[in-house]
């Protein structure tokens, strides 16, 4: 077994060395022999021939595709129907032709989201106000409330904390000035939870 494996080895040797002999050989006596070829051709259309098996196609030009027509691996391109891809120039002056299209108004579209806008501004403001009395929100003292009016509760005290003067203006003509008593902690309630927070008392004035 052992003398069988180091002829084995010994041939691989051999094998790898004649095939890097092989690549450093001049092939230049190949080179005349081809010219010889083309030399004694008595026609051009013979030549053109025997120069596209010896070197190949010269000019060529790659296809894709994008789309997979089937996922059928046994399929074969002869079955499948021709698809149609539009080539763009690459450059990068091209621009698609475009058709001039008439102006469409969209005044009566632009009044009807006005309208729901301003119809919902008034819906929010009189849910906020079920709240106040005499102008005044103290967290301490609300029911249980809307998500909602939490949610615009909180945006409210968190916006006038960034301002110096505490005070924040809201989408409904109203100007709001909190007054946060961090030593009083209060429970908010609302109907989809509970919220631990300092107690605020919320100032409403118009402007």
């Amino acid at each position: 077994m052992q003398t069988n494996e180091m002829i084995r080895r010994i041939t691989r040797y051999v094998q790898r060395v004649g095939e890097r002999h092989q690549n450093f050989r001049s092939r230049k006596k190949d080179y005349l022999h081809l010219a010889k070829w083309f030399t004694d051709m008595e026609e051009i259309q013979e030549a053109h021939k025997l120069s596209s098996v010896v070197f190949g196609t010269l000019e060529t030009r790659h296809l894709f595709s994008e789309g997979v027509p089937t996922e059928d691996i046994y399929s074969d391109i002869w079955d499948e129907k021709p698809q149609e891809i539009a080539i763009k120039p690459r450059t990068n002056r091209y621009r698609e032709k475009t058709k001039p299209g008439a102006i469409i108004g969209n005044q009566a579209k632009k009044e009807t989201l006005r309208k729901l806008y301003l119809q919902q501004i008034t819906e929010e403001k009189q849910l906020i106000e079920k709240y106040m009395i005499n102008g005044r929100i103290q967290i301490s003292e609300l029911p249980v409330i809307e998500p909602y009016v939490r949610k615009m509760l909180l945006t409210w005290i968190g916006k006038s904390m960034a301002s110096k003067e505490q005070k924040v203006k809201t989408d409904y003509g109203m100007a709001v000035r909190v007054i946060l008593h961090k030593e009083r902690r209060v429970v908010l309630q609302a109907e989809d939870g509970a919220l631990e927070m300092p107690d605020a008392e919320l100032l409403f004035s118009e402007g």
